[in-house]
């Protein structure tokens, strides 16, 4: 049996979707401002190669609108917990903005170059490290009241958070430089965990902790 088949091939089909393109109507991601979004705006020395001795934050924090400092999971490969960065934590715990993480310059990227992996793993392991250094290097402990927001659900962190407990009481105290604190504490005081978790273990895990600020759901979504 024959099959008409509509269009036939090789005939040109007049597309639906382009009239609202070339008259102005058309709608893309940047038009969607579901309420509460929030823009980032990066700021760049005016100086080439310039070393960054202090960065002020006060004019930023005047200006209206501002909820927050955005900063990567490392700098140039110096962790978190590099007493270089102390100063910038302590300027935001004192002027009340959280420190919104996000990866760059992921550790391992050589070997994630293949198949997307900086993005797919990349960027939930250097999360996970970020959030290890804050808690072992001490920052959390000198600055309690300092907020940090760990991007993609808090990465790989969700994940391994009773392995980190289990080495923060079996390692030497003085080496980790923390308080006695169970990793979870750090979690329900100072953590925010926004983002889309894709594995019900890393909610299992989320759940566990009682109070710990997540704003996670299971679905699927851009990485």
């Amino acid at each position: 049996m024959d099959f008409p088949i509509h269009p036939p091939i090789g005939e040109r089909v007049r597309r639906k979707e382009t009239q609202r393109f070339v008259t102005g109507t058309g709608r893309y991601v940047d038009d969607l401002l579901p309420p509460g979004t929030l823009h980032v705006s990066f700021v760049r020395s005016t100086c080439a190669h310039a070393k960054i001795k202090s960065i002020d934050v006060e004019v930023a924090r005047s200006m209206p609108g501002v909820r927050a400092v955005y900063m990567g999971t490392n700098v140039n490969g110096r962790n978190l917990s590099d007493p270089a960065f102390f100063p910038v934590f302590e300027r935001c715990q004192a002027l009340g903005l959280p420190v919104g993480l996000h990866p760059f310059n992921v550790n391992g990227a050589e070997r994630l170059k293949p198949f997307y992996l900086t993005n797919l793993l990349g960027n939930p392991y250097d999360t996970g490290i970020a959030a290890a250094h804050l808690i072992f290097g001490g920052v959390l402990d000198r600055l309690p009241k300092l907020q940090v927001i760990l991007p993609h659900a808090g990465g790989t962190f969700p994940l391994v958070w009773g392995r980190l407990q289990r080495g923060q009481r079996n390692f030497d105290a003085s080496a980790l430089r923390v308080s006695a604190d169970t990793v979870p504490m750090y979690l329900k005081r100072s953590m925010t965990l926004p983002g889309v978790s894709r594995t019900l273990p890393a909610l299992s895990n989320q759940n566990r902790w009682q109070g710990a600020q997540a704003s996670t759901t299971t679905g699927r979504s851009a990485p």
